[in-house]
């Protein structure tokens, strides 16, 4: 199973849980003030509504458009990490 947040562009990304190329859920984000709490509830929710422990995550993969050096970009290399341990 893995976790694919897809950045679109500055104002909007998509989160996505997937076994293979079934999509079991998906979610639309706003990007903006708060985007750290968003990104952390959506990310609890998909995995509580799909009854998947965070152990059975494979992969985290980050896609779109991101500079590494903004707050978004940190942001979101965190959330990868804490989800790899």
């Amino acid at each position: 199973m893995k976790l694919i947040l897809t950045v679109k562009n500055q104002k909007e990304a998509t989160l996505k849980l997937k076994e293979g190329n079934l999509v079991i859920d998906e979610e639309t984000l706003t990007i903006g003030q708060g985007f750290d709490t968003l990104l952390i509830t959506a990310i609890d929710n998909i995995l509580a509504e799909s009854k998947i422990n965070k152990l059975c995550l494979r992969r985290f993969e980050i896609s779109g458009k991101i500079l590494p050096g903004t707050v978004l970009g940190m942001l979101i290399k965190t959330v990868k990490s804490a989800l790899e341990v």
